[in-house]
């Protein structure tokens, strides 16, 4: 069981996500399976039958300028008061989209985008998206700027279109009947065939990035060759060799805590918006010895 566990509450039946609005782009061609648009349908028989009270726009047949254009729009319109739950559908490869007139945006510059939008909800921008290796949006992604999405349900694989459309109209039924994102996804994953979704949230995105520095960078092997590149770095810029070992391996003997927690302050904008203290209330200290413990466990000391 994931470490955070213990502190991510945002997964428990009873969290229920702030949005006022559903955001549909699809870059779907129109002789390929609309999914987005059943989509949109489901949405508007909830609406008029009295069970989501979300307002749903939606765009079709957009080329990646288009793709992009909105996302700008939706960051403005974010500012403004909207907090929006975004699905989007395209084709898509490991490293980028592709649109309905054959263009093409890596995934690293609608990351971009998405991270604008994610800010001005205050970190509660929830994404879906059905296109093939969607997830990857994540995949870049560092603790050196706000997360680019609160959350997140894609894949990293292809996907059958009859998933795509079965699994998110199954997802968002059941969300919008209920704002609980546990039970919505669970239904989404027993109803299609292939179990290739995923979910991430920004704290397991944290917890991955510090479990990875710290078991990599401070422990073993990976700290003695980060403090020879530390060394050789501070030699460079005119320190004397011995004051750099000096510096160096005093640093590192340090707990990692203090640097973790400003660096996940700054990714789950706790430091912009003091209030998401309370949503994400991490003990870095913990955190650490915990994530130190495991690795130890493993290496059977």
């Amino acid at each position: 069981m994931a470490i955070s566990r213990r502190w991510r509450k945002y997964l428990d039946e009873a969290y229920r996500f702030e949005a006022n609005e559903l955001v549909i782009l699809s870059a779907v061609p129109e002789d390929d399976m609309q999914a987005a648009r059943w989509l949109r349908e489901d949405v508007a028989d909830l609406r008029n039958a009295g069970v989501a009270a979300l307002v749903c726009t939606y765009h079709a047949g957009l080329t990646g300028q288009a793709f992009m254009d909105q996302l700008g729009a939706l960051a403005e319109r974010a500012q403004a008061g909207v907090i929006p739950m975004l699905h989007f559908d395209g084709h898509g490869l490991q490293d980028r989209m592709q649109f309905s007139d054959g263009s093409e945006v890596p995934w690293r510059d609608i990351t971009q985008q998405l991270r604008a939008i994610n800010v001005a909800t205050r970190n509660h921008l929830v994404v879906s998206s059905g296109s093939c290796f969607g997830a990857w949006l994540y995949d870049k992604t560092d603790l050196d700027a706000p997360a680019p999405v609160f959350g997140l349900v894609a894949t990293m694989r292809t996907v059958p279109a009859g998933d795509v459309d079965r699994g998110f109209r199954i997802f968002y039924r059941e969300l919008f009947r209920t704002f609980e994102f546990a039970r919505a996804y669970n239904q989404m994953m027993e109803g299609v065939e292939n179990k290739v979704f995923g979910h991430v949230f920004a704290p397991d995105f944290l917890e991955t990035v510090v479990r990875g520095y710290i078991v990599d960078f401070c422990m073993g092997e990976g700290r003695r060759f980060r403090a020879e590149a530390l060394v050789t770095k501070a030699v460079e810029r005119g320190m004397p060799l011995a004051q750099a070992r000096k510096m160096v391996r005093e640093g590192l003997r340090k707990p990692q805590a203090p640097a973790l927690e400003r660096m996940g302050k700054h990714f789950l904008m706790i430091d912009r918006y003091p209030e998401n203290q309370e949503r994400f209330p991490v003990n870095y200290v913990w955190l650490e010895q915990a994530i130190r413990a495991e690795a130890l466990e493993r290496r059977g000391l």
